[in-house]
């Protein structure tokens, strides 16, 4: 499996989520585990893209990215109404370390940083 469909998971209640034995996972759609009551996910290594709203209306307090080496994309509204959730350290990609991370206002931030 190298990817979750949009609205897959969407509104069943799932309090964890482990994704990292998956290897060749690369893209979580758009709300595909939105209104649950997750409270901690494990992202796979190799996950690209994390569409808008993925982990929308969620009870996530915390988010750990530092598995994941080649994410280039976090959308929109991704972590949106997890009201526990201050912020999280973005991650360091491998291949556009350099580049860092732009939000939708065109602000930049580097890797590493806490938003």
């Amino acid at each position: 499996m190298s990817s979750v469909g949009e609205y897959a998971f969407r509104n069943n209640k799932l309090q964890t989520l482990d994704l990292s034995p998956c290897d060749s996972f690369v893209q979580i759609g758009y709300f595909a585990f939105s209104s649950n009551e997750l409270a901690a996910i494990s992202f796979p290594s190799r996950i690209e893209l994390i569409l808008p709203g993925a982990f929308y209306a969620n009870k996530l307090s915390d988010v750990d990215f530092s598995p994941c080496s080649t994410l280039i994309h976090i959308g929109a509204r991704t972590f949106t109404e997890n009201v526990s959730l201050d912020g999280f350290q973005l991650p360091f990609h491998t291949i556009y370390a350099d580049y860092g991370w732009k939000d939708k206002n065109d602000s930049l931030y580097a890797a590493g940083d806490y938003v």
